[in-house]
This record gives C-alpha cells, sequence and structure tokens, in this order.
C-alpha cells in the first residue's frame, strides 16, 4: 500500500465537522427547548431577592 499524502485543508475536515456539531447543538438547545419546552407560564428564577 502506498502512503497517503495529506494536504492542510484535509486536517480541517475535524474542525468542520466540529463546528457544524456545535452549531448544530447550540440551534437545537436554543430553539426547541427554549420555544417549545418552556412556557410563558413557567416561574422566572430570582436570584437576587
Amino acid at each position: 500500500m502506498a502512503k497517503q499524502d495529506f494536504e492542510v485543508i484535509d486536517y480541517f475536515g475535524p474542525v468542520v465537522v466540529a463546528a457544524i456539531f456545535g452549531v448544530t447543538l447550540f440551534l437545537i438547545s436554543f430553539f426547541i427547548i427554549n420555544f417549545f419546552c418552556i412556557s410563558k407560564y413557567d416561574d422566572f428564577t430570582h436570584l437576587f431577592d
């Protein structure tokens, strides 16, 4: 088997996949959890009362 030669652009694959995963996780957690799981009648958190 011949040795594989990688170029610089080949090393950005995991970075792109991690960025897509992070953006997807943020969008799911922000939109779905915030707008569908939390209603406007839920109690607010009062930290400094």
